[in-house]
């Protein structure tokens, strides 16, 4: 895509710890730990992604970026006790997004994004993540465009999305069978872009410019979401991917970098977007008008992750966790003074009213609200 305006994306790169670096050697395949290896500590890891099993919430997964300038690469870690204690399950990956299907949860889906450190790709497991194999057939990768976001369709948990990300840009893909095959689904492949909201011609693709974040609508799978990384656009789709839309957070409405959506899921017309610097928007209307909602926090602020649960809305944003009745939008701050304000990523175990927060090298923190 030469010739294309790439300079959001690449400080979007640029500033994402340890993403991305001259590559002065080749990138190290993941591998599983050495024998004799130490049971892992979270100290010193750049936290990105914590997940736990739906059915054995004791169970965690957490894993963290590479770090090019330390020379210090990711790894993947498992916790069978809530937390309490970590072992290492892969090492040299530079984790983004890692998700369980719902189904069955032995099925675990590994997004290692770019950096010069590590090989991008997306890894799984049917295992419990005793063994990985790669799952890249169809994707477009290299150490200059890797992906970073997998979403699942819950009711067809085979069906996948990824998006994927880099200084020259990035797309989606779709899976209809795990992963084994991926295509391609934004409109320069094939498919269509309709006009946008605003009554342009929707002859720029906007996917091309890397997707960061795709979130599906709970009662309808065919109705997804798309944000991206150059303009801070939202796209959306209601036929599964097979024709696209402007939302009317597009244009000149762009947000630099949609960095998280969500869905509500008992108002499924109601959406969530998370920026680099402006906070979180919402929508009533299925992307079509959008208003700031973000009463409480400082400003500018980074969101990092949104998680909608029965509890309430909560937010990662400039380094603390942030908490909202549902459609209130009034934010409080739940970290308190003895955890640091470096939060990087957090799981919510909902029935236990609790909160593991995963930070940029100081550790995971526990904490109940």
């Amino acid at each position: 895509m030469p010739g294309r305006i790439w300079t959001s994306r690449l400080v979007w790169i640029l500033l994402l710890p340890g993403l991305f670096g001259c590559q002065k050697a080749p990138p190290t395949q993941p591998r599983p730990p050495s024998a004799g290896d130490t049971p892992a500590s979270l100290i010193g890891e750049h936290l990105t992604s914590i997940v736990s099993d739906p059915h054995q919430p004791e169970i965690l997964y957490a894993g963290s970026s590479s770090d090019y300038t330390a020379g210090k690469a990711g790894s993947l870690f498992k916790s069978t006790d809530g937390g309490a204690t970590w072992d290492t399950l892969l090492q040299s990956v530079t984790v983004r997004d890692i998700d369980l299907q719902p189904t069955d949860s032995h099925t675990v889906y590994l997004t290692c994004g770019i950096n010069a450190l590590t090989v991008p790709g997306i890894l799984k497991s049917v295992d419990g993540g005793q063994t990985w194999t790669a799952i890249t057939q169809g994707m477009r990768l290299s150490w200059e465009e890797g992906p970073v976001v997998l979403a699942m369709d819950p009711t067809q948990p085979e069906t996948l999305f990824a998006g994927t990300v880099g200084p020259f840009g990035g797309t989606i893909y779709k899976s209809t069978n795990g992963g084994d095959q991926w295509m391609r689904i934004d409109p320069d492949s094939g498919w269509t872009m309709r006009t946008t909201l605003a009554g342009d011609s929707g002859a720029v693709d906007p996917l091309e410019g890397g997707v960061t974040t795709i979130a599906l609508d709970p009662r309808d799978s065919d109705i997804l979401y798309a944000g991206t990384a150059d303009l801070g656009e939202v796209c959306k789709t209601l036929d599964g991917g097979r024709i696209w839309e402007m939302t009317g957070l597009s244009g000149s409405n762009g947000k630099g970098i949609i960095t998280d959506l969500a869905v509500l899921p008992d108002t499924a017309a109601t959406l969530l977007a998370g920026t680099w610097s402006d906070g979180i928007f919402v929508s009533h209307d299925r992307g079509v008008i959008w208003a700031a909602a973000n009463d409480g926090l400082p400003r500018p602020v980074h969101i990092t992750e949104i998680h909608v649960t029965a509890d309430g809305i909560f937010l990662v944003a400039a380094g603390r966790v942030w908490r909202s009745p549902m459609e209130s939008y009034q934010w409080t701050d739940l970290t308190g003074d003895t955890i640091p304000s470096s939060v990087s990523t957090m799981v919510i175990l909902e029935t236990q009213q609790r909160i593991l927060a995963g930070t940029d090298g100081e550790g995971l923190y526990e904490f109940t609200y």
